[in-house]
């Protein structure tokens, strides 16, 4: 984990610490399920492993992920925990589909691995908040603040110019892309 922190390439760090972590909770102003497109095996394997997201983000979402992650929630009263490995090894097989991301969505949703709620204020503005939290097996834990959103633009080394800084549990340091 620690040589790509040095590297600068936001992509590669989130990709990293999901392969790595058992935990990953995450305060964004914005969210778009097209994030799950920068690590598609990393977040399956995530997925398989018991792996557990958070989120708590603004209520501007899509329209189609509003709409995914109600189907997703209503499939998840029924499903089967049994069903796991079958149901992300479909999603492998559909990942040149235009409309993959949503079908993470769903599945994350519908496999109870990631919870999401939604932060409205009792004021002007929106709830913009960005930091994030992975947590590994062997306690140790990697934490980053700054600039980035819960997004494919975000993350992506093809997307917007951001900044994090990154704190681990063994280790300190400044990362900026």
């Amino acid at each position: 984990l620690e040589q790509y922190y040095w590297e600068k390439d936001s992509q590669k760090f989130y990709s990293e610490c999901l392969s790595l972590a058992s935990v990953y909770k995450r305060a964004s102003g914005y969210f778009r399920s097209t994030v799950f497109l920068v690590a598609l095996p990393e977040f399956i394997e995530f997925a398989k492993r018991g792996g557990k997201i958070y989120l708590v983000c603004s209520p501007e979402l899509s329209e189609e992920d509003i709409n995914t992650m109600e189907e997703g929630s209503r499939y998840r009263e029924t499903f089967i925990l049994n069903k796991l490995d079958r149901e992300f090894e479909k999603l492998i097989k559909e990942a040149k589909e235009s409309d993959y991301h949503l079908k993470v969505l769903f599945t994350l949703i519908k496999c109870d691995v990631l919870k999401i709620k939604i932060a409205c204020l009792n004021r002007r503005g929106i709830y913009h908040e960005k930091l994030g939290v992975f947590e590994f097996n062997d306690n140790n834990v990697v934490s980053f603040i700054g600039s980035k959103n819960e997004t494919y633009s975000a993350w992506s080394d093809k997307g917007n110019y951001e900044s994090i800084d990154v704190f681990a549990s063994w280790i300190w340091f400044y990362y900026k892309r």
